[in-house]
């Protein structure tokens, strides 16, 4: 293409042109953090496990570019197994030995942990019956699940007890296992409404405990047309 615009350059101005330079096709590597932060996405979509549009995408590749910069990312997700069909999409992540238990509606809920790492990122995916029915992660032929809300503040809770509970820390140079947990001091990303309630959950259920004093968490928006309205009763 470009020898072609060359020759229309010369027939045009009845001049030679100067010689247009190669486009560089090699990509340079991102630049290093100055300050390695502890990022914890929280999202109820993650590719190429779970995707039902951009925010899966997103999810995807974000913490990935953020773990090239020197950062240590985790990602937290719900397992969706869709009655047990899509169970193989997470053949390469392993159960954790550790779960915890939660409170939430006035009744105590087990939650497992699978995680995997890929490209310097943890990925790790919660296991919960509420998460294994047949359908979307929202939904299945007769319209939105009725536990929506439930299902997701679920999400929050597990994803705040992960970096205090779940000994998948790296070492940022090697990669090597550290046995050791994120620990309190971490920023979360808590995307879309889903993770909506983390912000407040981390307040009132942690901090006056003394628990997350200096973790920070930020709300990121995807798409503002879904913002969760379910029944509350639901």
């Amino acid at each position: 293409r470009e020898p072609k615009q060359q020759q229309q350059k010369q027939k045009a101005y009845g001049v030679q042109a100067p010689a247009v330079k190669p486009r560089a096709t090699a990509r340079q590597p991102p630049p290093a953090c100055s300050v390695p932060l502890e990022l914890v996405f929280v999202s109820a979509e993650v590719a190429p496990w779970s995707k039902t549009g951009g925010l899966g995408d997103v999810m995807g590749a974000l913490p990935r570019a953020m773990a090239a910069r020197g950062h240590r990312v985790m990602v937290v997700a719900p397992r969706y197994t869709n009655g047990g069909k899509d169970i193989a999409k997470y053949k390469d992540t392993k159960p954790l030995a550790k779960s915890v238990w939660v409170e939430l509606n006035n009744s105590w809920h087990e939650l497992k942990y699978h995680t995997v790492a890929r490209d310097g990122v943890d990925y790790v995916f919660i296991e919960h019956m509420c998460y294994q029915r047949e359908g979307t992660p929202y939904g299945d032929a007769s319209g939105p699940f009725a536990d929506n809300l439930f299902r997701f503040a679920l999400l929050s809770l597990g994803a705040l007890e992960a970096p205090l509970n779940l000994p998948i820390k790296r070492d940022l140079q090697t990669g090597a296992p550290l046995d050791e947990v994120y620990g309190q001091d971490v920023l979360f990303v808590a995307n879309d409404w889903h993770a909506g309630l983390l912000p407040l959950l981390l307040t009132a259920r942690f901090r006056p405990y003394g628990v997350y004093a200096n973790a920070r968490c930020c709300l990121a928006i995807h798409n503002l047309a879904h913002q969760g309205s379910h029944e509350a009763s639901r």
